[in-house]
C-alpha cells in the first residue's frame, strides 16, 4: 500500500525532532487509503490528510525551462508537467 515514504523533521543523529512532516505515496485500494488516514488521524498530536494529485502531461514542450515549468504550476494549481 505505501509506495513512497519521505520524513522530513529538524536535527541530526540524537538531535533529532520529535515533529515533522511524513509524506506517502499509497497505491491500491481507495478504501485502504481512507483507512490508514483515518488510524493515523488517530494518533495524539498526529494530523492526516489524503491528497490526490493530478499529473498533466500534455504540452509539456512548451515549459521545458525552469522558469516556464514553475509558471505552468502556479498557472495550474497542484498540477506538474513532467
Amino acid at each position: 500500500m505505501i509506495k513512497t515514504r519521505l520524513g522530513i523533521h529538524d536535527g541530526v543523529m540524537e538531535n533529532c525532532s520529535d515533529h515533522g512532516l511524513l509524506i506517502l505515496e499509497l497505491a491500491g485500494e481507495r478504501k485502504k487509503m481512507n483507512e490508514l488516514a483515518r488510524k493515523v488521524s488517530l494518533i495524539k498530536g498526529v494530523s492526516s490528510k489524503l491528497v490526490d494529485l493530478k499529473i498533466i502531461k500534455e504540452n509539456c514542450d512548451a515549459y521545458k525551462d525552469e522558469e516556464n515549468k514553475m509558471s505552468h504550476f502556479d498557472q495550474r494549481e497542484k498540477s506538474v508537467c513532467i
